[in-house]
């Protein structure tokens, strides 16, 4: 029904974070990648809601009843799917 099964984690502007396993760093270093990590998750899963309701918004007033809308949409479930 929606396209949610993908999601693309490009990172527009062209930052690369190495995990800090896998690099030797600072304290502060390894903090600050976690940081920006949840950071681009979160952002992502917001992308993710704000999409799902784009698409819900073109249905029609049956088949929103039919699914529920929003009463069993919970918007974190899809991001924990993801894995995000």
């Amino acid at each position: 029904m929606l396209n949610n099964a993908r999601i693309e984690n490009r990172n527009p502007y062209g930052v690369t974070i190495v995990p800090a396993r896998h690099r030797a760093g600072t304290q502060i270093v390894t903090r600050l990648a976690n940081e920006i990590r949840a950071l681009w998750k979160r952002h992502q899963c917001r992308r993710l809601h704000r999409q799902t309701e784009k698409e819900i918004a073109k249905l029609s007033d049956q088949m929103l009843r039919d699914i529920g809308w929003p009463a069993r949409y919970d918007k974190r479930d899809s991001c924990r799917r993801l894995g995000l």
